[in-house]
């Protein structure tokens, strides 16, 4: 049961901030809105109970985001304790000892929408005048969530500083009155009063919360199934039916109508979390589909219609959510969606089948890591079979077969469709434009789907089908659409992995390849079936080489997206319809323009593991979970806050795959802060690792992530040592970081040895300054010194004064650029900064700990944003180097070496002669492939 729900009306607020006890210090004021509900929704503390429902339960969190809510009517809704860190913004949401406060305003406050007025106005500002007399806050510590993210949240219609003009108004009239005369140091309180005081003191007792640091409250772009309700209905994940179909309630699903055609076994579900009859395809094809047509039409748009089929090997509330995460964003970037939801009862099957494979092959649940490494996966293949794999997987191609043929639900949704075409030919200002989507088995549905559609469609085509890592085999793809290509079906591409990435891969790290490899090698009546989504599959036979462009001539009806590229990210077979790139290149695809009007939502609304891995998409057996726990995988896990303990460090590495010749692991660490305070305050630079870190794992890195709170001097040298620790020749190792840097006068004397002479040390600045030393040049050089022979260290340094970050030699004076809107990620070294950094490296010159720069020679490869003489910038929310070197790396990928890197970052910069990129390194490496294995 969520706890009880307490309310403050806005004459109670003084006696409550002034009574509250507080044990962590507030720095700013957050100000959110609610979006969805909106004023018309709000239903007083149902609302909040909802609210308070969908965070812990949808969102996974230990309470509600916000610490209070502002209702229509100016009540104020207490929510988490106060001495918690909130669910804000990723990245800025502090810690217990200190930290923003948060206020969510119920209503929709973008354009055109609800109106910010009174009572509601008074509470807010009251709220937050009160909390920053409390704490002696400016006005200007208010911070509205757009400032954070990219969002309009608290709503575009809000004007920060008019809001700030009556704040500072308000903040003035309560200034200049007589103190509350209720006070706990004054006598007998009225009972009003001491019921606030009572309130106050009962709420600081709560239990306090302490979400993940990115934890972030998803709203104004938050795009949700109520946006499509017909009443506009705000349900939030309230109720629980058990199972993993907790998200779906029924207005969800009532949205879901629409869009979504629900089968089992072939023919349209009758029981199960979402249930499907020939009446709701009539709904859509005459009810739904018209109406689109005509807002389209008048809107002088083409009507597009996608049908999407999910893989095989997705249960039915998980096909759910991918439609319900899906729908929104299609709908918004101007295509109509049309899902299958096939159950195929393979997801049971499947489990239960590697379950008897695990206890047969490791009873206990145990095994070596030689078997696990050399042994396991011809064993898990020939056992596959002995267990009746083949016939399994051919249950699942039959329910696909089943689905198109006479009385299957796909062939009535293709006889509908075809009359729908009949009617509405030629009503519209633009065609109908049909287009098909596959993911994994579902190039199985659509191999019989498509030929079906098109029987019954008199006449039209296919403008567009899209597979991703399809695993339908080469003969029958051959067979069922090859012939069509050209005559039905305009142009086929498909998405998938290059081989080294499907090898790379894991079945719930059973077996250590692609589901594909698996197909390929066990599920099929003859081992080594071709698959089409197996690049070596489609190398092997000419007639693909050929109709997919390979041998040199671009194919006329098809082509190929590999993975990893600028067009995908996908490194999963399961994470192609859950990857951004993909997702957005399909949609230009089908609209034939580069024009996005909503970005793809990533993992919006729902766990990870449930939509984005192929082991998610599976109802495993509990025993299985355990055996996969007792297997650890092939490299160490990564966090999105701090990295692992040295203990954890040391039992990862012990269980590292031993290379291969002229390969190796890809791990990096990416640190970003923002929150320095006061006339420090930085903007860009949490934005700025979380796009390093997703550029990064889009090649094949995994990375560690320390922002703000986390990013400490302790935190970022012992993650950094573990980088390092657990390398291993043919290892590739990234050290990004953005914030401030700064100089500090030189304690060991080793600077006097440079050609700079200047004697000062460059320096990060992290989190926890004003208390730890700063993370000298020397600090990073003695970590980077203990590098194995064979490892490739390469950092990506966006703050001032980076340019000797790894001990390299700097030159050059250039003029700045007068640009107001621009920060420079610079802090000048107080005297106290200099007495903990004497303090500290005076001790250590002491013991003996000398610099790398007199030690030993430079291995490293350091791109720094710009040279010891000049400022790295940021504006708006992104710091000017990393927006270019990862719009490089995005674009190019590694195929180019370190020197040409750099000169094309550097000409983003063309024209400004205050900041210029660098590259320190042995003249040998500048000629090397960027983030390649050393030889």
């Amino acid at each position: 049961m969520p706890p009880p729900f307490k309310q403050l009306h806005q004459h109670e607020v003084a006696a409550f901030v002034e009574n509250y006890p507080f044990r962590r210090q507030i720095t700013d004021v957050h100000l959110h809105h609610t979006w969805r509900p909106n004023h018309s929704q709000y239903k007083g503390q149902s609302t909040i109970k909802a609210m308070y429902d969908y965070h812990t339960i949808t969102n996974g969190w230990n309470d509600i985001a916000q610490h209070a809510t502002v209702a229509p009517d100016g009540t104020i809704w207490l929510g988490r304790n106060w001495n918690s860190p909130p669910a804000s913004a990723s990245g800025h949401n502090g810690s217990g000892k200190f930290g923003p406060f948060m206020i969510e305003m119920i209503g929709d406050f973008d354009k055109g929408r609800d109106v910010l007025k009174d009572p509601q106005l008074k509470s807010v500002l009251e709220l937050i005048a009160r909390v920053q007399l409390h704490f002696g806050l400016s006005p200007e510590t208010l911070r509205f969530h757009n400032e954070m993210s990219g969002k309009t949240c608290p709503g575009n219609s809000i004007d920060r500083q008019a809001l700030l003009k009556d704040l500072k108004a308000h903040l003035a009239a309560l200034k200049s009155a007589p103190p509350p005369s209720a006070s706990r140091a004054k006598g007998p309180f009225p009972s009003a009063t001491l019921q606030v005081c009572n309130m106050a003191q009962e709420h600081g007792r709560r239990e306090t919360s302490n979400d993940s640091a990115d934890a972030e409250l998803q709203e104004s772009d938050s795009l949700t199934l109520s946006d499509l309700s017909p009443s506009g209905s705000y349900e939030p994940a309230s109720r629980q039916r058990g199972g993993d179909d907790t998200d779906l309630t029924a207005s969800t699903l009532a949205a879901l109508r629409p869009h979504v055609i629900n089968l089992t076994g072939g023919m349209f579900s009758s029981d199960g979390i979402f249930t499907t009859t020939p009446g709701d395809v009539d709904a859509i094809f005459q009810q739904y589909l018209p109406r689109e047509l005509a807002a389209r039409s008048d809107a002088g748009q083409a009507l597009r219609i996608v049908f999407y089929a999910h893989g095989g090997l997705v249960s039915e509330s998980n096909g759910l959510k991918i439609a319900t995460q899906h729908i929104p964003w299609w709908l918004k970037n101007g295509v109509y969606p049309i899902y299958f939801v096939w159950e195929t009862g393979l997801f049971e099957t499947v489990g239960a089948l590697l379950q008897r494979i695990i206890a047969d092959i490791l009873p206990g649940g145990r095994g070596t890591r030689d078997l696990w490494d050399y042994t396991t996966d011809p064993l898990v293949e020939r056992a596959a079979r002995a267990l009746q794999g083949v016939h399994i997987w051919g249950g699942m191609k039959h329910h696909a077969a089943m689905a198109s043929s006479s009385g299957g639900g796909a062939n009535y949704t293709a006889q509908q469709l075809g009359k729908f075409l009949a009617a509405h030919s030629g009503t519209s200002k633009k065609p109908i434009e049909l287009h098909a989507i596959g993911h994994s088995a579902g190039s199985i549905f659509h191999s019989h789907f498509l030929p079906t559609a098109l029987d019954a469609a008199n006449g039209a085509t296919f403008r567009t089908v899209q597979f991703m890592a399809p695993a339908i085999r080469v003969d029958e793809f051959q067979s069922r659409l090859a012939g069509v290509l050209g005559k039905g079906i305009d142009h086929l591409t498909m998405f998938t992995m290059k081989k080294d990435f499907e090898r790379d891969d894991n079945c719930m790290h059973i077996y250590r390849k692609s589901l594909l490899y698996l197909i390929h090698r066990a599920l099929e009546p003859e081992s080594e079936t071709p698959i089409l989504g197996l690049e070596e599959s489609v190398r092997n036979n000419r007639e693909l080489q050929r109709l997919f462009g390979l041998g040199g001539t671009a194919g006329t009806n098809a082509d190929i997206v590999w993975s990893v590229s600028s067009e995908s990210g996908a490194t999963t077979h399961g994470g192609f319809d859950d990857d951004a790139p993909t997702m957005e290149s399909i949609l230009r695809r089908i609209t034939g323009t580069d024009s996005i009007s909503q970005p793809f939502p990533v993992s919006r609304g729902f766990g990870d593991k449930d939509l984005r891995s192929w082991e998610g998409q599976v109802d495993w057996p509990e025993g299985l979970r355990m055996a996969e726990q007792s297997i650890a995988p092939s490299s160490p896990p990564s966090s999105s806050s701090s990295s692992y303990s040295s203990q954890a460090a040391v039992a990862a590495s012990a269980i590292i795959v031993p290379h291969a010749a002229g390969t190796g692991k890809r791990r990096g660490l990416c640190v970003g802060i923002n929150h320095y305070g006061g006339n420090n305050q930085l903007y860009g630079c949490v934005a700025d690792a979380k796009r390093w870190k997703q550029v990064l794992e889009s090649l094949g890195f995994q990375i560690d992530l320390l922002t703000d709170w986390s990013a400490t001097r302790q935190g970022i040298l012992s993650s950094l040592q573990q980088l390092v620790a657990v390398s291993q020749p043919g290892d590739v190792i990234v050290f990004q970081y953005a914030g401030h840097g700064t100089q500090l006068h030189d304690v060991d004397g080793d600077e006097a040895t440079q050609d700079e002479r200047d004697n000062l040390d460059e320096a990060l600045v992290p989190i926890d300054f004003d208390q730890s030393a700063c993370i000298l040049d020397d600090d990073i050089a003695a970590i980077t010194a203990a590098l194995p022979e064979r490892v490739n260290l390469t950092s990506f340094i966006d703050c001032c004064h980076s340019g000797t970050a790894t001990r390299m030699l700097m030159g050059g004076t250039h003029a700045a650029r007068n640009t107001a809107n621009y920060r420079a990620r610079y802090m000048v070294a107080t005297p106290a900064m200099e007495d903990i950094n004497r303090e500290f490296h005076s001790q250590k010159a002491a013991r003996g700990i000398r610099s790398r720069s007199t030690a030993t020679a430079q291995r490293d490869i350091l791109f720094s944003a710009c040279s010891s003489r000049q400022t790295a910038k940021e504006h708006g929310a992104q710091g000017d180097f990393t927006l270019a070197a990862t719009q490089v790396l995005s674009t190019l990928g590694t195929g180019i070496s370190n020197d040409e890197f750099l000169r094309r970052t550097t000409s983003s910069f063309s024209g400004w002669d205050d900041q210029t990129p660098e590259l320190w390194c042995n003249d040998l490496f500048k000629h090397r492939s960027l983030l390649a294995p050393f030889p």
